[in-house]
């Protein structure tokens, strides 16, 4: 009797005096004090149990904890305040707020979308955490559903790895993850491929069909779309496609910084062009030892072959024509041509073409190289008699060290041969009508005896 008075005395001081109620506690901290070793506290209802907020009276609920119905089986926490905010928080601080319609904030009052998450000035970060979805291979994981109309697949993104070789970011849709990007620790990115062997390695898994690896539409007017390489030297590349009217129009270009030039073009009717500052244009190296041709040229129009200029290989100067590598009538054999039209030509002179064959030095040689033998000149003693026959300055050299050699254009001296034979063959039919005249002064002397 004396224990159950003495609680009541507790207890109505707590509640009339203090406004505070302990159970379990004789120093209640805050209105309600709840200290027990076991479970706390229990709601238990015949249809359903909740528990209510009622911060302004009893007309004004802002929103209740529990299961809304007899039948429900999720814990709801519900805004029904149409105006207000749930906040949740510690230490005095809220934290976290359920708006009116149903927007949860994280670290802002101002939640945006479904779920926000940190301030808009930044001292709360927005950062989300996911830990492993599995004690093995599988990291975080976030889960996309596919929409009401028109999408056939979930999306998936997510952290997976057997080891740290193929541990890898994925972004795939469905089941597989060769239809979506992977990337590994070490940078690199797989697109269709789990394991990327490269910075970006893009891989068709289609099995019909053909498909682009990789497209690029540009939406620029005049530069199209573009693709930039530089090395660790800062010397860049880029490869771009002109889609406007001028020089190259719809042309494929190769440029690079160091020249500033276009270094190759490939236009939309099958011309290549290529415009370099320095070096060689164009150097074609075999790789194998069959005999098919390294450069293979291959008409297949039997135009103006009747007429010896169906022209292989044309040569030019800024433009004017310097001669070409075509075929003879028919197609039957090689022409090499070259200038020789008289509109091109003035000051004509003779020359004495059997001087000039005497001045030349010929020789049985043996090439260092292989020892094979051969007939010819020394290119410096021809650049003597004729000077256009014959390319380079002797003894020149590379700026590596290496021989620049001189080289020679035997069909140069074919004029002066034709000339020589000209002349020999004036002097045969001379001395032929000599000799014709001799032989009838001694048939006149004969005749005579």
């Amino acid at each position: 009797m004396c224990k159950r008075f003495l609680f009541f005395l507790i207890t109505f001081y707590s509640v009339h005096l203090q406004a505070q109620t302990g159970i379990g506690t004789t120093s209640p901290a805050v209105k309600l004090h709840v200290k027990s070793n076991g479970s706390i506290f229990r709601l238990e209802g015949s249809d359903h149990a909740y528990m209510e907020l009622f911060p302004q009276g009893s007309s004004t609920r802002y929103g209740y904890l529990g299961y809304p119905g007899a039948s429900s089986t999720s814990l709801t926490l519900m805004n029904q305040f149409s105006s207000g905010l749930l906040a949740f928080g510690t230490n005095n601080t809220n934290h976290m707020w359920l708006n009116s319609i149903g927007k949860l904030g994280i670290g802002t009052s101002s939640p945006t979308a479904t779920l926000t998450v940190g301030n808009e000035n930044g001292t709360i970060p927005g950062e989300i955490t996911l830990n492993p979805t599995w004690t093995s291979n599988e990291g975080g994981q976030l889960n996309f559903k596919r929409s009401l109309s028109g999408s056939t697949v979930d999306w998936t993104i997510d952290q997976f790895g057997t080891s740290s070789s193929d541990a890898r970011l994925r972004i795939f849709g469905g089941s597989s993850e060769t239809k979506g990007i992977n990337i590994l620790e070490n940078g690199n990115v797989g697109i269709g491929i789990p394991a990327p062997t490269s910075r970006l390695h893009i891989y068709d898994n289609e099995t019909t069909g053909w498909w682009p690896g990789l497209y690029l539409d540009g939406n620029s007017a005049t530069s199209g779309t573009q693709i930039y390489m530089r090395n660790n030297n800062d010397k860049e590349w880029h490869i771009d496609l002109i889609g406007s009217a001028g020089a190259n129009p719809n042309s494929l270009n190769f440029w690079n910084n160091v020249s500033g030039s276009n270094a190759l073009s490939i236009s939309t009717d099958g011309k290549i062009n290529m415009n370099t500052n320095n070096g060689t244009s164009l150097e074609i190296t075999a790789n194998t030892n069959d005999n098919n041709g390294m450069v293979v040229l291959n008409p297949n129009t039997n135009l103006h072959w009747n007429d010896n200029w169906h022209e292989y290989i044309m040569f030019r100067k800024q433009g004017s024509t310097l001669g070409f590598i075509g075929t003879t009538t028919n197609g039957t054999a090689i022409f090499y041509s070259s200038n020789s039209d008289y509109r091109l030509k003035n000051d004509l002179k003779n020359f004495k073409g059997l001087d000039l064959i005497n001045k030349m030095k010929i020789y049985d040689f043996a090439w260092k190289e292989n020892d094979s033998r051969m007939h010819g000149v020394m290119a410096h003693e021809l650049q003597e008699v004729v000077p256009y026959a014959v390319s380079g300055a002797k003894d020149a050299i590379n700026s590596d060290g290496t021989i620049k050699t001189q080289t020679v254009d035997y069909s140069k001296l074919t004029p002066i041969l034709i000339k020589a034979i000209q002349e020999q063959d004036i002097k045969i039919k001379n001395q032929q009508q000599q000799i014709d005249a001799l032989f009838k002064k001694i048939e006149l002397l004969e005749n005579k005896n």
